[in-house]
């Protein structure tokens, strides 16, 4: 090897060997040089850990990085193979290219190639490729770890500094930290505590028996620290006897199993904050007694933010660096529930090779889709509750399904059932899932004045957060973009949406009910347009400020006239699209869909996701084999807690149809799957009630009801209602006229009177939804 150091010298010994040496190359460059810590143009922090092929007679090795010769940081021989580090990489492009000396029985030493790559070296604050980063953004380390941020500028705008004595020692926009590493234990109590610092053995500590069945002591490391703003934790089972032995680079890996379990947070954030870790998630119990190690980020974690794009870069970082310190695994396999489910079906499909297999939780298709639906809620409870609040129907729990689709039952009882007849308005007994599950989300998601995030004060300027729109769309502005009103864009819409459709053409409502609930529902105000919410998100519950429906932001009917819709904008749907926000149905590896069953608590995770998820793959892949649905619980009551590991039992039938694709890599994925690996459902015991190829028959097809389909029942959505696939990925509807409707037999064997049919024209003068179209903002190919 040549010491970079004596760079000219360097330079001139390169030319003499270059000269002397390549007229004796017999083929084009080989490519025996593997980027092992990412793809070549998205490393980041300055290093890669990399993989360099030797060829026979090999006699020597030499690397150029940008032209020249250097030393990896670490370089490890195994069989005929080199591994090592490989740093000093500059921002930007940096080109590497290895060399080999050989022995040749004619000409004696002659120089192959090893292998060429352009790496694209990008900071470990980010970004990779997500566009600018959000601004203001609120650092958390204080609350999390006690630890003020890295100052990286002098002055603002930026995150105020503190010194010992609390003085502003200067301002940071990139939150960052040093690593930290702790050791922690698990308690027989089941619960986390630090190793203690005499080294003494707890008496309270667990032990837990291994993938392979190897009972060890619960000992875990956990190190934390800042990447892409966001903060990260990697945590690994370890021997005891290794505390106080180990350094960086001299880690003790001993009883990892190989295998990399990447948690995925959920909950719903629309950012300007780093988040903080949620230890269940970050050290989760269940994959590192198995030995797994475990990744977490609070960059991918919905709870923080839900701008996809980012969370996806934050993986591919947050991965790469521990693959940097610890090696590449075995496979890497996905779990977290509701967002950390949507994380795994948006990720596979856009970062191929970030996940090996998956296993989502209670899970959506993705995020963005789900506002197709979920913005409809507030405006049907709005219109059974007080536009219609003198028709007895809404008045009965379970009729409000007919409109909202979701379930709806008087399990629960209804909170706002005495202060909504004490104020002049209706109720129903009971709920639907729209307000247990989804009440509060519409404000979320829509009011660009509804929202916070942690240290707010600590911001300068604090001009800057008057200006911060808190909306989802606001969060993903880049793919949204920005409309003429200075507001980010929106995607949904309710053009020509037909509710109560289904229950219409059933016979479950009459002809006045659909053509009122279509003429006064309305839709929602444009950004610009909205005001601040009232109770029971602000304020008391007076006459005046009472809206649990968010109506003082709703487009509702005046005096009989039909009232507004509101339109998604095309542009933004289409960006949805090309960004990848919407999961098309491309996911080509193993997938366990686990979802315990929530219906009948109204939970918002409601079933018919999974299906959503499956019929969208079927659509786009043709097949979906490889795509398995589990519930578990019980599909009438209140749902007794599940006596056996639900979670376990999926990790352990996932890593054996892994085993089995590695045993044979040549067979579909489908065909490598182990017997247990198969739709199925299970009661609360973890006994099964079904399994196989038609446990959830009548679904998605026209079979016969399967074992898991009368076992667990599904419901739908107000779009599913109104027509729309069970995919629920249309935000915009392409129309057809009300006269192709009246004669295509959209609603079924009804007739209209002259009268009706000129209130639909009214009601629907651009037409009415033709679901047999794609999403309006579709790209083609997409």
């Amino acid at each position: 090897m040549i010491d970079s150091t004596n760079r000219r010298a360097g330079k001139l010994l390169r030319c003499l060997i270059l000269a002397a040496c390549l007229s004796y190359l017999p083929n084009a460059l080989a490519d025996g040089l593997h980027i092992l810590s990412s793809q070549p143009d998205q490393v980041s922090g300055g290093d890669v850990l990399v993989a360099i092929d030797l060829p026979e007679d090999h006699l020597g090795t030499f690397i150029l990085l940008n032209g020249d010769f250097i030393e990896p940081t670490t370089l490890t021989r195994n069989g005929n193979r080199l591994e090592g580090m490989i740093d000093g990489l500059e921002p930007g492009e940096n080109f590497l290219r290895v060399w080999h000396f050989v022995a040749d029985p004619t000409f004696f030493l002659v120089m192959r190639s090893g292998g060429q790559e352009t790496l694209v070296n990008h900071p470990i604050t980010g970004p990779m490729f997500s566009g600018p980063q959000q601004t203001p953004f609120m650092c958390t380390t204080i609350n999390q770890f006690g630890i003020e941020p890295k100052v990286d500028r002098s002055s603002p705008p930026g995150f105020r500094v503190l010194g010992d004595e609390g003085e502003v020692i200067g301002y940071s926009v990139n939150c960052a930290i040093d690593p930290i590493v702790s050791y922690q234990y698990r308690t027989t109590g089941g619960s986390w505590a630090m190793w203690p610092e005499d080294g003494e053995t707890p008496d309270n500590l667990a032990m837990t028996t291994t993938l392979d069945g190897e009972e060890v002591e619960f000992v875990i490391r956990v190190e934390q620290g800042t990447i892409n703003r966001f903060i990260y934790s990697y945590s690994m089972l370890i021997d005891p006897a290794s505390i106080g032995n180990e350094s960086s680079g001299n880690w003790d890996t001993s009883r990892w199993n190989g295998r990399l379990l990447y948690s995925f947070g959920g909950g719903v954030g629309i950012g300007h904050s780093q988040g903080t870790l949620g230890i269940s998630r970050s050290q989760d119990a269940d994959a590192l007694g198995l030995g797994h190690a475990v990744v977490y980020s609070t960059g991918t974690r919905t709870s923080v933010h839900y701008n996809l794009q980012v969370g996806g870069e934050t993986a591919l970082m947050t991965k790469e660096h521990f693959i940097k310190r610890y090696g590449v695994p075995l496979y890497t396999v996905g779990l977290g529930a509701s967002g950390g489910g949507i994380q795994q079906y948006v990720y596979a499909q856009n970062h191929p090779g970030l996940l090996d297999a998956a296993i989502p939780q209670l899970s959506y298709p993705d995020m963005v889709t789900q506002t197709i639906h979920i913005s409809d809620c507030e405006l049907m409870e709005h219109f059974m509750d007080v536009t219609d609040r003198l028709n007895s129907r809404w008045q009965v729990t379970e009729n409000r399904s007919l409109l909202v689709g979701l379930n709806a039952t008087d399990l629960l009882g209804n909170p706002f059932e005495q202060a909504q007849w004490a104020f002049g308005f209706a109720a129903a007994p009971g709920m639907t899932e729209c307000i247990t599950g989804w009440r509060g989300l519409s404000p979320l998601a829509l009011n660009p004045l509804f929202g916070n995030a942690p240290n707010m004060n600590r911001w300068e300027p604090q001009s800057d957060l008057a200006a911060i729109e808190w909306t989802h769309m606001d969060d993903l502005r880049h793919i949204y973009g920005i409309g003429d009103d200075g507001f980010a864009r929106r995607a949904v819409d309710n053009v020509g949406v037909q509710y109560g459709l289904r229950a219409f053409v059933d016979g479950e409502i009459t002809t006045e009910e659909f053509l009122r609930v279509n003429a006064e529902a309305g839709g929602w105000k444009p950004s610009g347009e909205i005001v601040q919410e009232g109770f029971p998100f602000l304020g008391q519950p007076t006459p005046d400020n009472f809206d649990p429906w968010s109506r003082r932001n709703m487009m509702l009917s005046d005096n009989g006239t039909p009232a507004p819709r509101h339109q998604g904008n095309v542009e933004a749907i289409s960006a949805l699209y090309e960004s990848g926000m919407i999961f098309r149905g491309l996911i080509d590896i193993p997938t366990l869909d686990i979802r315990e069953y929530l219906e009948n608590v109204l939970d918002m995770h409601n079933t018919h996701q999974s299906f959503a998820a499956r019929q969208r793959i079927l659509d786009y892949m043709g097949d979906a084999d490889h795509h398995l649905v589990w519930f578990a619980g019980a599909g009438e009551g209140p749902p007794p807690p599940l006596q056996f590991n639900f979670t376990v039992l999926a990790l352990t039938v996932m890593d054996e149809w892994m085993m089995n694709i590695f045993a044979d890599p040549d067979l579909p994925i489908a065909d490598s799957r182990p017997e247990m690996a198969a739709d199925a459902c299970f009661d609360p015991m973890g006994d099964i009630v079904g399994m196989g190829d038609d446990a959830w028959a009548g679904i998605l097809d026209d079979q016969p009801a399967g074992a898991c389909t009368e076992a667990f029942p599904i419901y739908t959505t107000t779009r599913i209602e109104a027509g729309a696939p069970i995919t629920g990925d249309v935000f915009k509807c392409q129309l057809k006229s009300v006269e192709t409707a009246l004669a295509d037999g959209t609603y079924g064997d009804h007739t209209f009177t002259e009268d009706q049919i000129a209130r639909l024209h009214e009601i629907f003068p651009d037409g009415v939804c033709d679901y047999s179209l794609p999403d309006a903002g579709r790209p083609a190919g997409l």
